[in-house]
């Protein structure tokens, strides 16, 4: 859902949210009602290994394949129905299997209305990995002493075999058939044949071999070390074979390493996940849920309800066996003693009620369970967390002797979602309060609701508005088609941004920039916000900037831009014939440092009106410079031109003739061109001429001045 404020307003939200969303550390995405992503955060882009252009405007189904995109709608369709949700996702990226914890809410309008998802993701992989890895070793392990067997076998006098058992044939590789044309001798390695043979010899002869250390050799020539002992059979007072149990000492040295190894590598995975791990003994609680099971017990929710001391046994019964360094880090512990001697200290107040949904997950026979709580560290700082632990089936009681919880510090998550619900509030105070008026409209151009700003500039109070069309109330009638084009792109998706014109209810006119946007549901528009901003302040001081930026504040004339930019305008557009006049203020000088600038400035004044007077209106008269004027006169020939300088003339005469304290004398000259031609190689022509005159003056005052004196 899109809110359009004034820009001012809108970098304001824009700060607030966007530093929380970019710099989160788990992935955040968003979601709309037609399950295509609208936005995610740089952390979600890592997550995925895609960019941020990838993944916006595309569904799961385009993104990961019709099966995970299934896998993802289920939870989806739950939220939509207002459900929180949290789940674990594996996914293929990039050929390779991650994990993820997600959390999934639903994200609403200002009316509560679900538009979208909201959801955080977190890598969990290793935490997985570790799982997996601790119930690999736990199941090598129990392999590895509940299957081992030793290998056995029963020799004839003659040094055949008459008897191997499945070990001893797996072990040295030789089928049933090749067994019966084997002999002792072939199965033992050079170095000790000889010695086993004189001792095969004197087990036949009575002795009984204790401790007895050979190497066999496999069919494809492995050594095996073995150690064992061999006793001889006596069958009707003679001795007819010798039984021999040997133990697989290069087995039990393979399967001692392979141990050691998984044993290293689970506590690697567990001390070096980057979520905390808490290893924990549940099978107390599992052993009272079992027992309350044979007392008939079904209904665990209502027992729980009614025997709450019930869950304070259970918490006193649990055991943590250990943390990883993950664990310490979180809850600011230095040494897992601190930690596990302290553990009253991190609780949180809802520790109890955590722990009645974790007793009823496990007399449900649930494997997963997850819920949200804050707990605190060491230090005493709060953080939000989301517990996730992993059951055994529910018939493993064993099991539950050692059951994985993870934590995962959500504290950005809820800070993000506080920061939202903040924003929410802040959105409704900046609409009732904004000095910027707000409409809000349905999709058939009726008012839904105003605020107090739209009231004051329009003169209209909400119960008036609300359900009329708004083209019956501020539209001016010569503006309704406007109007109506504006609606129809509004409500097809577009964003408008347009200067126009509105009415008030006194059918007064006032000058507004529009600011629309619409209100979308998926890819349902329901709605729309208008936002007006009154620019009738703005338009009185850009009318007065515009004439100020081309007009010269002494005299009122065009300024030299304005004079420049028309020289431009006139060239490009060759209008011909064209003059150029330039006029030059004699004696300016003169009367500013004998009578002051006050009568300079009246002399240039005079000089403008005099000019003024002596054009027409279309033609361009601008003070170029302190005491230069020049006149643009386009359509003007040679004849006009003539007449122009006659006028100029005359009017000089006759304003001279009317204020003979304060006479104006110019110096100006004319150029004319007819053909296409630089207009500043005219204007210097002009500009010459001027000069010229002004030389010819003062030659005749000198010869006047002359003439005087003789």
């Amino acid at each position: 859902m899109n809110r359009i404020f004034p820009r001012r307003f809108k970098i304001k939200q824009d700060i607030l949210f966007h530093a929380i969303f970019e710099s989160a550390q788990d992935g955040i995405f968003v979601k709309d009602g037609s399950l295509r992503y609208i936005q995610v955060n740089p952390a979600m882009e890592r997550l995925l290994g895609l960019p941020r252009g990838a993944i916006v405007g595309r569904d799961d189904e385009e993104l990961f394949g019709k099966e995970v995109a299934q896998q993802f709608q289920k939870g989806d369709r739950q939220v939509l129905q207002g459900k929180e949700f949290s789940c674990e996702d594996s996914l293929e990226i990039n050929g390779q299997f991650y994990v993820f914890s997600v959390v999934k809410t639903p994200l609403r309008d200002s009316k509560g209305k679900i538009i979208g998802i909201c959801g955080i993701a977190r890598d969990i992989t290793l935490q997985k990995q570790a799982e997996n890895a601790l119930r690999e070793s736990e199941t090598h392990f129990r392999e590895l002493f509940e299957n081992a067997s030793d290998l056995i076998q029963s020799i004839g006098p003659d040094g055949r075999f008459l008897y191997v058992n499945r070990a001893w044939q797996e072990t040295l590789g030789y089928s049933a058939h090749e067994i019966q044309h084997l002999s002792i001798a072939d199965v033992l390695a050079p170095e000790c044949r000889e010695h086993c043979l004189n001792l095969f010899q004197r087990v036949l002869s009575g002795e009984k071999a204790e401790l007895v250390t050979a190497t066999f050799l496999t069919k494809d020539k492995q050594r095996i070390e073995v150690e064992g002992s061999i006793s001889n059979r006596w069958v009707g007072g003679k001795i007819v074979a010798t039984v021999g149990i040997y133990r697989d000492l290069s087995k039990r040295v393979a399967y001692e390493k392979a141990l050691r190894e998984s044993e290293a590598r689970y506590r690697n995975i567990f001390e070096t996940a980057a979520v905390s791990i808490w290893e924990e003994d549940f099978s107390a609680v599992k052993a009272a849920i079992e027992e309350l099971r044979q007392q008939g017990i079904t209904d665990f929710e209502r027992y729980l309800d009614e025997h709450p001391q019930f869950l304070h046994l259970a918490a006193q019964s649990i055991r943590v066996l250990d943390v990883n360094q993950t664990t310490l880090q979180m809850f600011e512990a230095q040494r897992k003693e601190e930690l596990l001697d302290n553990l009253t200290k991190i609780i949180p107040p809802d520790a109890i009620t955590i722990l009645r949904e974790e007793i009823l997950a496990i007399a449900q026979g649930k494997t997963a369970f997850a819920s949200e709580t804050s707990n605190y560290t060491l230090k005493g700082k709060r953080i939000d967390v989301l517990i996730a632990i992993t059951f055994p089936p529910p018939e493993d009681r064993e099991a539950f002797h050692r059951v994985l919880v993870t934590l995962m510090d959500i504290t950005a998550r809820k800070q993000v979602e506080r920061e939202i619900e903040k924003q929410r509030v802040l959105f409704q105070q900046l609409f009732e309060n904004t000095p910027v008026a707000i409409a809000m409209l349905d999709t058939q151009d009726r008012l839904v609701r105003v605020n107090r700003a739209f009231e004051s500039l329009f003169g209209y109070t909400q119960t008036e508005v609300v359900g009329r069309y708004i083209n019956d109330l501020i539209i001016p009638p010569e503006r309704i088609e406007e109007a109506s084009g504006l609606s129809l792109a509004l409500f097809s998706g577009a964003t408008i941004a347009k200067e126009t014109v509105r009415m008030r209810k006194d059918q007064s006119l006032v000058p507004v920039q529009v600011y629309a946007a619409p209100i979308q549901i998926g890819e349902d528009v329901v709605g729309g916000y208008a936002i007006y901003l009154d620019l009738t302040d703005r338009k009185q001081k850009e009318q007065k900037l515009e004439y100020l930026s081309s007009h010269d504040a002494l005299t009122d004339l065009y300024n030299r831009a304005y004079f420049e930019d028309s020289l431009s305008r006139c060239e490009n557009e060759n209008l011909l014939p064209v003059s150029i006049l330039v006029a030059d203020v004699d004696g300016l000088k003169r009367v500013n440092d004998e009578l002051g600038h006050s009568a300079g400035d009246e002399l240039l004044r005079s000089a403008a009106e005099i000019l003024r007077a002596s054009f027409r209106a279309q033609d361009v008269v601008a003070r170029i410079g302190g005491d230069e004027f020049a006149v643009l006169v386009p359509g003007a020939d040679e004849p006009i031109a003539e007449q122009l300088l006659r006028r100029i003339t005359s009017n000089l005469k006759r304003y001279n003739l009317s204020h003979p304290q304060s006479p104006v004398h110019l110096s100006y000259g004319i150029a004319t061109a007819t053909q296409p031609l630089p207009l500043a190689q005219l204007f210097s022509q002009a500009d010459r001429k001027m000069y010229e005159h002004k030389a010819h003056k003062r030659s005749r005052q000198r010869a006047r001045k002359g003439s005087h004196g003789e």
